[in-house]
């Protein structure tokens, strides 16, 4: 099953300021929405929900340090990208 992929205003703000930021995560971004979009729950992704002010979303790693912020709902076979960013910006106070 193929997802579709509904960005949120914030998600957009924060991707151009995150790939500004890091070119040279541009192919890893690219390579771990395309998995997502395929299968969210590729090991590599490492999908898990989250909790607290969070709750009800998903993240999956970029890498060690990033994370790719989503709501899934499998149902309507869609993926809403919700924040990017290193591990404490998506976690910490907004």
């Amino acid at each position: 099953m193929s997802f579709r992929f509904v960005p949120t205003s914030r998600f957009r703000r924060r991707h151009r300021a995150f790939d500004r930021k890091h070119p040279n995560l541009r192919a890893d971004v690219a390579r771990t929405i395309r998995d997502l979009g395929m299968d969210p729950h590729l090991p590599r992704l490492r999908l898990h929900s989250l909790y607290g002010d969070l709750g009800g979303l998903q993240a999956v790693w970029i890498t060690y340090e990033y994370r790719l912020v989503v709501e899934l709902d499998e149902e309507a076979g869609e993926i809403i990208l919700v924040d990017i960013g290193s591990h404490d910006q998506v976690y910490g106070p907004s």
